[in-house]
């Protein structure tokens, strides 16, 4: 029957898109409301499904009703019920076909275009009519009974009663709905008359797990108080719609769709500046409400940026509230297609399973909100986007902890252990970390836009910026130390968090010891290549027989002890046969030396200066034996660059071939080194199902392995040449280094540490996240256990189980 009549309804739509007549079909004319109901139900939801059905597509039809309702006269009497209905039913198609475009092809819900509007247009333009509205008060009526054939409850009817449909508008889609707003003709339990009314679209109330959650909706989210919660107050829901406060505001998404239109595009993806405003306002806001359902005991499971009303207040700031609670069952199997559009906010076992994970299906959510927040555009992978590892590792750890794909990982490196209530709740703990790492973004960014010509210019100088970017992010980790100092001293007997406050995050004192220790390998290598530079330069003015003197020697000479002409010192260190000012004898060792003292120092801190692969905790095995030797590769490459130049400089200048090639080959090794760690933590990571690892090659790091040939082919050929010209086969020493100066500024500085840095630098942050996971899954895995996507046990190395 429901077949039969859905069949005749479809073919009064050809009719009607014939153009035959502008009247309303009479074959519907003596339709009953459960007639119309039954037809509706039998709708495909599937947009394949009704093509092969009915012989056309969705949009098709709601261009021929569209049409036809721009262009039909007045009606009376029965044929306006009719009309109603048919309005009704193009409400419905309209809906169906803004929720496919969403779902199927990434469109936004307010920019959907069909028959020359948008679907929005379309659906206000129904609603306003007071015949489709009287058509909708009827087939969602508390009494028409929905295909569990459950009975409205008492509340229900009692709501109901106070609609009032000549108020309702229609205010935006649903995945799986369209959302009324309305006033009550009289205030509902004290409760304010503006209401939202959610109905389901009537096709998808055939799926069962659509209408018991439709239904059971005031039961499992009413009991929360309006005031202090996160979610509106639930008035009463029905099989069909759901009855609740209106929150004013914009959604989240409508919010972010506008600051994307103000950012510029970048250059690169990966040079993409984040958003760290929005991440201070609209991304706190959204971890405050977080922590807030958790505490009251609640999940969402369908955290999506159009399920999130962000309200800005003067007084109280932005608030964001949470709607459509409850598992969105278009994004599981219970219906067919491709997870995207905002499918990818969605915990894969939501997806999966139509049920999440306590709280940590909402951590999962809540790490791809952020990376929308922060502008930054989904991997198609699920990983986090490169942007934020060259932003800030921290930030890049704290997303890798929470969109992990294997729930029992999330929030294992970062230590916010899972908890079921209080200020001990994921999303509890999470608040404290989150609001630090945000604040070390924002001090991590290069250059601030209200700095004067003068400072931008200093911290372009090699070397400044990095420094002082390290100095700034030192300060704000030391204060946040201190501040968790002072709280944990407030802390009661036995509890993770102070008295009064939020649950400290136990990461604060490793992150402080690392910044300190990387800091002073950063300052070790810039003061190391500064004064090597200062003394080249020096001794180089001397050899064109400028007469300035250096301001650090000039100091120096009125130090006491020291002799008048500490020159004359540094002279008495050559060997012999080395010359002294000597313009052009010295001139191909000089601008050797310089412009390697270029490209070392712009290497180490532009690249691995705020890197280091030593773990949180413990590490065991091969890869321990890696990691030390990249580390000690890392820190090679901070002082040795200063030593192949000073030699040539202070010793003998017919050394700078040999020295160049053994610096060359100096930072092959190291590079290697960096390599067979960052590899094999990646390898073990994919082994064991690390879903925040990417599957394939990482472009990045294959960016870097390309150097190594690179290096190897200019370093034989340096060594080679070098080797002629020490034993006089060769004589043009100066086109020579000329040559080594103009590949080591162009190959060297320019593109290596310059455009290339950021690509190596995620490559290898990637790597050391890896296996900084990789030490917490091996202790934290119990025996007998198996690792995700079925990759084999693990044994406490990190390595699969032979």
């Amino acid at each position: 029957m429901e077949e039969s009549r859905t069949e005749r309804l479809a073919g009064a739509v050809a009719m009607i898109g014939r153009g035959a007549s502008p009247e309303v079909p009479a074959s519907l004319g003596d339709w009953s409301t459960e007639h119309w109901r039954d037809a509706l139900l039998g709708i495909p939801v599937d947009e394949r499904t009704y093509e092969d059905r009915f012989g056309r597509t969705r949009r098709h039809d709601v261009e021929r009703l569209w049409s036809w309702w721009t262009s039909r006269g007045t009606t009376r009497g029965p044929a306006a019920r009719t009309t109603g209905r048919l309005g009704f039913l193009l409400l419905t198609l309209a809906s169906m076909y803004c929720s496919d475009r969403v779902r199927f092809h990434g469109e936004q819900g307010e920019e959907v275009r069909v028959a020359g509007t948008t679907s929005a247009e379309i659906c206000r333009r129904m609603v306003d009519d007071p015949q489709v509205r009287a058509s909708l008060l009827d087939l969602y009526a508390p009494g028409l009974a929905v295909p569990s054939g459950d009975r409205p409850s008492p509340a229900a009817r009692s709501e109901w009663a106070t609609v009032e449909g000549a108020r309702l508008q229609f205010h935006h889609h649903g995945t799986t709905s369209f959302i009324l707003r309305g006033r009550a003709a009289h205030s509902s339990q004290g409760r304010t008359p503006t209401f939202a009314l959610k109905c389901v679209i009537y096709p998808y109330l055939t799926i069962p797990a659509i209408a018991a959650a439709t239904r059971d909706y005031l039961e499992d989210y009413g009991t929360l108080d309006e005031d202090s919660a996160p979610v509106p107050h639930v008035w009463a829901s029905h099989g069909s719609w759901i009855l609740m406060d209106f929150l004013p505001g914009r959604t989240l998404a409508e919010h972010l769709r506008g600051r994307a239109a103000e950012r510029p595009a970048p250059r690169r993806e990966i040079l993409r500046e984040l958003d760290v405003e929005a991440l201070e306002t609209y991304g706190a806001a959204v971890v405050r409400a977080l922590a807030e359902l958790q505490r009251l005991g609640r999940r969402h499971n369908d955290l999506t940026p159009s399920n999130v009303i962000v309200q800005e207040d003067e007084v109280t700031g932005v608030r964001a509230r949470f709607v459509d609670l409850g598992v969105n069952h278009l994004h599981t199997r219970s219906v067919p297609g491709v997870p995207p559009g905002e499918t990818v906010y969605v915990a894969p076992e939501v997806r999966r399973e139509g049920a999440g994970d306590g709280n940590l299906s909402d951590l999962y959510s809540l790490g791809m909100l952020l990376v929308a927040v922060a502008g930054a555009p989904h991997t198609p992978d699920g990983t986090v986007p490169d942007a934020f590892y060259v932003a800030s590792t921290g930030m890049a750890r704290l997303l890798e902890d929470l969109v992990d794909a294997e729930p029992g990982r999330r929030l294992a490196v970062c230590g916010a252990h899972r908890s079921r209530e209080g200020a001990g709740s994921p999303a509890g703990m999470l608040r404290r970390l989150y609001d630090d790492e945000v604040e070390v973004l924002s001090a991590n960014r290069s250059v601030d836009a209200e700095r004067d010509l003068l400072d931008r210019v200093r911290e372009r100088v090699p070397g400044a910026e990095a420094v002082a970017r390290q100095r700034r992010i030192l300060k704000v980790l030391a204060r946040q130390a201190g501040s968790g100092r002072a709280a944990r001293g407030r802390m009661r007997p036995g509890s993770t968090a102070p008295l009064g406050g939020a649950a400290l995050p136990p990461l604060h004192a490793s992150q402080l010891r690392r910044s300190r220790y990387l800091r002073r390998w950063s300052l070790v290598c810039t003061v190391a290549l500064w004064a090597a530079t200062a003394l080249l330069l020096t001794l180089w003015s001397r050899d064109a027989g400028i007469g300035w003197q250096a301001r650090w020697l000039d100091v120096a000479t009125r130090l006491p002890g020291v002799v008048t002409d500490p020159l004359s010192v540094l002279d008495g260190l050559r060997l012999d046969g080395h010359h002294g000012a000597d313009f052009w004898g010295n001139l191909p060792s000089r601008l050797v030396a310089f412009t390697f003292a270029l490209v070392g120092l712009r290497m180490y801190l532009e690249i691995f200066a705020a890197l280091t692969p030593l773990p949180l905790g413990s590490r065991r095995g091969m890869l321990r034996a890696r990691t030390v030797t990249a580390e000690v590769a890392l820190r090679v490459l901070a002082v040795s660059p200063a030593v192949y130049v000073l030699a040539p400089t202070l010793l003998s200048r017919e050394w700078w071939p040999a020295l160049t090639a053994i610096g060359l080959w100096t930072f092959c090794l190291a590079f290697w080194a960096c390599l067979w760690f960052a590899r094999d933590a990646l390898r073990r990571a994919r082994r064991i199902g690390l879903s925040t690892v990417p599957a394939g090659e990482i472009p990045t790091l294959g960016r870097f392995e390309q150097w190594i040939p690179t290096l190897l082919l200019y370093a034989s050929a340096v060594l080679v040449i070098g080797t002629l010209l020490m034993t006089g086969v060769l004589h043009d020493e100066l086109a020579y280094a000329a040559f080594a100066s103009v590949i080591n500024i162009a190959i060297f500085y320019v593109k290596n540490a310059g455009t290339d840095a950021p690509l190596v630098r995620v490559g290898l942050s990637r790597a050391v996240l890896a296996a900084e996971r990789l030490d917490r899954t091996a202790a934290t895995t119990p025996a007998g256990d198996t690792p995700a996507r079925g990759a084999g046990a693990v044994d406490g190395t990190g390595r699969p189980e032979r």
